[in-house]
């Protein structure tokens, strides 16, 4: 599991690096960014499970634009938070660090359950004939685990939209290369599977759509 601490106070990140270290038996990498933009950098270079956030220079539009996916503990000297930050988010105080520790083992299960379900999400997909190389291929299974874990919709456009803000693209090229994987997966399926799998009454490629959904059933 890895860790991403945002601090730009050297006595929270010893604390927390501390408490971690003596208190959770996990094998777990803690990872340190003093802003935003240090943090980006090493989101885009590592797997990051939970971010613990200094609360005095957390970034609402940062989170939302880069982080919705990844669980986010917000830490003050002392326990006081307004309304808002208490209803959409963890919060620990420096002065008692208990409730982190539940926290890092909650998200630990959460994380191994996550990957779990990615790798079922694969097998189906390599089933059914993808290539799990395909750029296309990546965003369907991003949005089967977007839909399983986060955010409940019929709406696959919404989908896309949330796909489209994390690699920092539009939800159009998202859509074209998922539609680009779909194309090679039924040139190299037999339709038998096809038809048996989405439940097809005649011979033609299931969609987007149909197909998230339909995997996202199964698993």
């Amino acid at each position: 599991m890895k860790i991403l601490i945002i601090t730009n106070k050297l006595k929270t990140m010893t604390i927390i690096s501390n408490f971690i270290t003596l208190n959770i038996s996990n094998n777990i990498s803690i990872l340190l960014a003093n802003d935003t933009q240090s943090a980006k950098l090493i989101l885009s270079e590592h797997n990051i499970n939970m971010i613990i956030w200094e609360n005095d220079i957390f970034d609402l539009n940062f989170y939302k634009e880069n982080l919705t996916f990844i669980p986010i503990v917000l830490v003050n000297d002392f326990y006081k938070n307004d309304t808002f930050t208490l209803k959409n988010f963890k919060c620990v105080s420096l002065d008692n660090l208990t409730h982190l520790s539940y926290f890092i083992h909650k998200y630990t299960s959460l994380s191994d359950t996550f990957e779990n379900t990615k790798l079922a999400i694969l097998k189906e997909l390599m089933y059914l004939g993808f290539n799990v190389k395909h750029n296309g291929t990546k965003y369907i299974t991003e949005s089967i685990l977007i839909l399983k874990f986060y955010y409940k919709t019929n709406n696959i456009k919404d989908i896309y939209s949330i796909v489209a803000r994390k690699h920092n693209t539009t939800s159009n090229n998202i859509k074209s290369n998922i539609l680009k994987s779909i194309n090679y997966m039924y040139c190299e399926t037999d339709f038998s599977k096809l038809e048996v799998y989405f439940s097809l009454a005649e011979d033609i490629k299931p969609t987007p759509k149909q197909i998230i959904l339909t995997v996202l059933k199964n698993i």
